[in-house]
């Protein structure tokens, strides 16, 4: 594999390593390089490697390149690559929930995607009196944390005992009761520590102490290395416990070599580097090194007359003029109601767009809408670069409904389930293509695939089928206050939710995290937003709301553009006099 002299240096330190990685800086492809010297060590052992990411669509990345240069069988029998949550249900909670008095009878795993869940926690927000955009803060529920802005201490008490008393675990609780397990039964970290021979950690920034507890216990034992990757710049996620210093701290406590970074940015043109250095500068300082760097375009602050018309009247036309496709181009916010007001209006221009207020349901409370999407997209476009995303797809139902992974899925089997499940959508969209009538017999057929191609357990069927049921009732729900017409709705416009090559995203800040785009927008950067609330000068709220900018302005490659409303009572964001000391440019 191909390395700068600051990749080399890493991958080749065979010690604990903690590395502080820039935006843009291939810190995948580096830990891809890692991963590969770690196989060496563990080839002829019965030791492991594990590497633990921030997301599943990391996951997916670094096992499609492991497999690009090794093959799937050769490293999925020594490395376990997984998220956090995996790491903890497979490795420490799933082999020891017996050990707790909670769940010594068994447990379930229990998902947004759940119409139990759904229920359970409408009703808590009617007891409580709470504001409906409650609802998306119970994922963020985590004991030990910090109460979510729109719930309260009781509505909190009142989720917990419910999940306890029904024998269920959330994702959260999948980490919280593995720090309790390890920390209670000292045997435990000190099996993982003979297990893996190294773990790597990326987005170490992000992670929270009682993550930072498990990794100490494993640790404790000096059998693992950690080769832990992160930028404290970047970190943003405090409501979920994630600490900037909690890198350090680990590092410190492990004796890792922590003077190594990549400072090397091979996404974004100098313009864009040198304005987030300015924003938040860097030691060493980031330097744009990529294709990229010597783009003309010189980033913009511009103040219109409200939201929308800053788009319409300068960010669209400049896209369209230097050629920039829809689907390298994203919209940013503060927040999802920000988003679904240019949602709206995009749609009324017929620009396809990805992300909130651009489906009449929500796509991540439905099991079965992210197979949908891409199988539709597929029977539309004959697109073979899908197949690997369908079979993703499947992937994650797999996991969500059985939290585990089959790895008869990446054989024969995997390949005839994919084929037939093309060939179903293709029937059904013949003879009726409006996804309300589509959407249940394929949610049905598909089941029947999985189980009888032995990909999923019979008992797991009602689930994609309950997660159909609920995606129509979504859909008719938007009936009215959505900009697609739901009646006419087609399998058509579902497959279109799956072609990101040709959509405009419409992301949150702290969505955008880990992604990159040609052109940029980000809109509302005004005080009360960036940063949220009136926090004081130098408070943490502050430092961290400034890192969400910065985290915005390095998803841009070529292009980027900042707008505040002129008309809106919240002031200028306070952080824009820093990077814009002239103002905004006039219009």
């Amino acid at each position: 594999m191909k390395l700068t002299q600051q990749q080399r240096e890493a991958v080749l330190y065979e010690m604990d390593l903690s590395l502080v990685s820039c935006p843009g800086s291939g810190k995948t492809h580096t830990i891809v390089a890692r991963l590969l010297r770690c196989l060496d060590d563990v080839r002829d052992t019965t030791r492991f490697v594990g590497c633990i990411t921030y997301t599943n669509a990391a996951v997916n990345e670094i096992q499609y390149r492991l497999s690009t240069c090794l093959g799937r069988e050769e490293f999925e029998d020594k490395i376990d690559v997984g998220t956090i949550h995996s790491f903890c249900l497979n490795n420490i909670f799933r082999p020891n929930h017996w050990r707790l008095e909670t769940f010594q009878q068994g447990f379930s795993i229990l998902t947004p995607d759940d119409k139990e869940y759904q229920e359970f926690v409408g009703e808590i927000i009617k007891d409580h009196f709470l504001d409906p955009r409650a609802f998306d803060q119970f994922e963020l529920l985590f004991k030990g944390h910090a109460i979510p802005y729109y719930l309260t201490a009781a509505a909190a008490e009142s989720y917990w005992n419910y999940l306890d008393s029904h024998k269920y675990v959330d994702f959260n609780g999948i980490i919280y009761y593995a720090a309790q397990l390890v920390t209670q039964f000292t045997f435990i970290p000190g099996g993982l520590a003979a297990r893996f021979a190294w773990l790597l950690v990326d987005e170490f920034q992000d992670t929270s102490e009682f993550q930072v507890q498990i990794l100490n216990l494993i640790a404790s034992y000096g059998r693992t290395r950690f080769f832990i990757v992160g930028d404290p710049g970047q970190s943003i996620m405090s409501f979920a416990g994630g600490r900037p210093e909690l890198m350090r701290e680990f590092a410190s406590i492990i004796s890792a070599k922590n003077d190594l970074t990549l400072s090397g940015n091979f996404r974004s043109s100098s313009n864009i580097v040198n304005l987030a250095e300015t924003l938040q500068p860097r030691t060493p300082r980031m330097d744009a090194v990529g294709d990229n760097k010597d783009y003309d375009f010189t980033p913009l602050w511009i103040e219109s007359h409200d939201t929308f018309s800053g788009i319409a009247d300068h960010f669209l036309p400049e896209i369209q003029e230097r050629d920039i496709h829809y689907g390298e181009v994203a919209i940013l916010a503060p927040n999802f109601y920000i988003l679904c007001g240019i949602a709206s209006r995009l749609r009324d221009m017929g620009i396809p767009l990805m992300g909130p207020g651009a489906r009449p349901y929500k796509k991540s409370s439905h099991l079965i809408a992210p197979l949908a999407e891409v199988t539709c997209s597929h029977i539309e476009s004959e697109d073979s670069r899908l197949i690997r995303t369908i079979r993703r797809r499947i992937q994650e139902i797999i996991e969500c409904c059985e939290s585990r992974w089959n790895p008869r899925l990446f054989g024969f089997l995997g390949d005839l389930a994919i084929a037939e499940i093309i060939r179903l959508a293709e029937k059904l969209k013949d003879k009726d293509p409006i996804v309300k009538k589509f959407l249940n017999k394929f949610a049905a057929g598909t089941a029947d695939i999985l189980v009888r191609r032995e990909l999923l357990a019979d008992s797991s069927r009602h689930f994609l089928i309950e997660s159909s049921r609920t995606m129509i009732n979504d859909i008719e729900k938007h009936s009215g206050s959505s900009s697609v017409d739901v009646d006419s709705f087609s399998v058509s416009e579902l497959g279109l939710f799956a072609r990101g090559d040709r959509s405009i995203k419409l992301l949150t800040l702290h969505k955008a995290k880990g992604r990159e785009f040609d052109a940029v927008a980000i809109v509302k950067a005004q005080d009360g937003l960036i940063p949220y609330g009136n926090p004081s000068a130098g408070s943490d709220l502050e430092t961290e709301a400034k890192r969400l900018l910065y985290v915005g302005i390095t998803r841009a490659r070529k292009l980027l553009m900042l707008f505040t409303d002129a008309l809106d009572i919240k002031p200028r964001s306070r952080f824009l006099s820093i990077i814009f000391p002239d103002g905004p440019m006039s219009t």
